[in-house]
């Protein structure tokens, strides 16, 4: 039974930290990482991974791309 119930939180691991599921399913996994150890180790992992990575890959295009889009942009917006 708790392999099954870690295989389905691990299987919405993304979904979950993404925001992008149900209410009910949410509350499942929550349940589930309060009782379970490795996987509540394994989504903060990922949830501080994501955050890390987000922090540090902003990567500022060069203005002369930006421009290039926009002009694009309005070209095809006319």
């Amino acid at each position: 039974m708790r392999r099954n119930s870690c295989f389905r939180a691990a299987s919405r691991l993304y979904s979950y930290l993404d925001g992008e599921i149900r209410a009910i399913r949410r509350i499942r996994i929550r349940l589930h990482l309060r009782q379970c150890l490795n996987c509540e180790r394994a989504f903060l992992f990922e949830k501080r991974l994501r955050g890390f990575i987000r922090e540090r890959a902003r990567v500022e295009a060069p203005p002369e791309v930006v421009e290039r889009i926009r002009r694009l942009i309005r070209e095809r917006s006319s």
